[in-house]
């Protein structure tokens, strides 16, 4: 919003500014990736303009116009314009090179810093527009401002930060992170290996507790490697002080699948979580998996023992199941009291083995091995996180998007064959109807044997009270409506298959489709799950509101 009085503008003038302003930051909102907010100011700009075209059409008039504009500056020979500088900068000197990653709370780029001369590493979070993007763009300042004060080794450090435009530059980490080292060795890191890094991470992470700071999602990901091999830790997007006595707030803030039992249930956290968060990440580093599987992680970690390491790599020994058993333990009282005590454990193991695990002598399928028939050129696999029967699920991103993804590859000529036929066409089905509340397919290779889903970004369903379980099983009825009306069925309606995200309730499909299965036995499972929530049998208003589903699930001409 431009200020009333402006020297030498008059109202028109002021207007024209203002709507010229609104369409470059609709095309710097596309150029970083942003397009749901570039969409959004575009609607902007045609309440002013009504004939401005969609943003595709939009943003390519913007492209040949800014040619045209660099040729007519070439011809006129214009003056002190720097070797290079053709393209747009991000605060007047980061040249944009490449997206490197993206999330909940923005994207990451690699760029050149043109005033130092050095590749660096950018955040860029999108201008608050709602709520929910208000509520992101405070965790990033509240990032930017923790690892500004946090200066250690250990620690990704941070060169510059631009509060108004939602920039924070890092340093270029070359080595990538822990989760992509991990890629490479499937089987588990050589135990020397796993040791300096931890300690790396250990140091780090003592640096932010000594300033009162809880990282709460320590993962794999959030571990950089630096050119020689060093390890950093980084995104500290969901980090807090400490507060003795606090619960967590913002719900489930963080990857489910390494997080403490005191964050499930949203317990008062203290530094005992990151522990916790480091175990299990020590655990996939050590076996090349998580110690829980899923897609049930809040019973599993709330209620289930892990597995010792050495059952899966015998040569561990049990003074690393013994370490990573205490990192792991449920209550955070029997954890490790400080970090320094943990790294003197650490220190006392022996190692046994020197050499990396580039395999695991398995006849299963294993991850690494479902990446090389997708192909590595877009999608990129990141862990295991379930398996079934015929297939192994496991999360991963689609390069070419900078978006995460979900993965599922099936035995060998599974969906080719009549066995498949079944699940195939079930599959199929649910790609027709993908939308909101159900998950999308996005890719189905029949050859191949994979399937790509779009990966849900919310918290498990975790249901109390009757009447909002009740909410759920309705908002889900209406998503499943279109498979009804084929007669194809869910089959697994459950806690454990229901993400609860920012616009509802969403039912997952990955590793799921039992044959067989119709939409009364959808129903059916419904009515369970409300039962056992709920702890009473439904009352009327319930069984009525149920009845709209039963006939919508019988392809009747009511629907709910």
């Amino acid at each position: 919003r431009l200020p009333s009085a402006l020297p030498g503008l008059d109202d028109a003038q002021r207007a024209s500014l203002a709507l010229a302003l609104r369409r470059q930051l609709v095309v710097d909102l596309a150029a970083l990736g942003f397009l749901d907010a570039a969409r959004r100011m575009l609607e902007v700009v045609r309440a002013s303009e009504p004939a401005t075209p969609t943003l595709d059409a939009f943003l390519a008039t913007a492209s040949e116009e800014r040619k045209r504009a660099r040729v007519a500056a070439s011809g006129a020979g214009s003056v002190g314009r720097a070797a290079g500088d053709d393209g747009e900068l991000l605060a007047g000197r980061y040249e944009v090179l490449r997206l490197l990653g993206s999330g909940g709370m923005g994207r990451v780029y690699r760029a050149r810093d043109r005033l130092a001369a050095r590749e660096v590493a950018i955040k860029v979070v999108a201008p608050p527009v709602d709520e929910v993007a208000q509520a992101g763009f405070a965790r990033f300042l509240r990032e930017a401002r923790v690892v500004s004060a946090l200066r250690h080794p250990h620690i990704v450090g941070v060169t510059d930060f631009h509060e108004r435009a939602g920039l924070l530059v890092m340093e270029l980490m070359a080595g990538g992170t822990l989760a992509d080292r991990l890629q490479s060795f499937p089987g588990g890191l050589a135990s020397s290996m796993v040791r300096t890094l931890l300690r790396h991470v250990l140091a780090g992470l003592g640096a932010a507790h000594a300033h009162g700071v809880i990282h709460r999602d320590i993962k794999p990901a959030n571990i950089f490697l630096g050119a020689a091999g060093e390890a950093k830790l980084g995104d500290f997007g969901v980090a807090h002080l400490q507060d003795l006595g606090a619960t967590q707030t913002g719900g489930f803030i963080g990857t489910l699948a390494y997080m403490s039992p005191e964050q499930v249930t949203g317990a008062p956290l203290s530094f005992a979580c990151d522990v916790y968060a480091l175990g299990v990440t020590a655990f996939q580093m050590l076996t090349g998996r998580l110690p829980f599987n899923g897609p049930d992680f809040v019973g599993q970690h709330l209620g289930q023992i892990p597995p010792r390491v050495s059952s899966l790599r015998p040569a561990l020994g049990r003074a690393w199941d013994e370490l990573v058993a205490r990192m792991l333990a449920k209550d955070p009282a029997d954890r490790f009291a400080t970090l320094d005590e943990l790294e003197r454990a650490l220190l006392a193991i022996a190692l046994s083995d020197s050499a990396p695990v580039a395999s695991v002598a398995s006849l299963e399928m294993s991850v690494s091995e479902s990446a090389n028939v997708i192909g590595l050129d877009r999608y990129r696999i990141e862990s295991e996180i379930a398996r079934t029967a015929v297939s192994i699920v496991a999360r991963g991103s689609d390069t070419r998007l900078g978006r995460g993804v979900l993965i599922e590859r099936f035995d060998s000529g599974f969906l080719e064959g009549e066995a498949g036929a079944a699940r195939l066409a079930w599959l199929r089905g649910v790609a027709r109807h993908g939308g909101p509340g159900l998950q999308r397919v996005l890719r189905i290779e029949v050859g191949k044997g994979s399937v790509i889903y779009e990966e849900p970004v919310g918290r498990p369903a975790s249901i109390t009270e009757h009447q909002a379980a009740l909410r759920v099983a309705l908002a889900l009825s209406r998503a499943l409506a279109g498979l009804h009306a084929e007669k194809l069925a869910h089959g697994g309606l459950a806690l454990a298959a229901i993400v609860i995200e920012d616009a509802g309730p969403t039912l997952l499909v990955a590793g799921r489709g039992v044959p067989g299965r119709t939409p009364a036995d959808d129903l059916q499972e419904a009515l369970a799950l409300i039962r056992s929530l709920g702890g009473d049998p439904p009352i009327m208003s319930d069984m009525i509101a149920l009845g709209a589903w039963a006939e919508s699930a019988l392809n009747t001409k009511t629907r709910p």
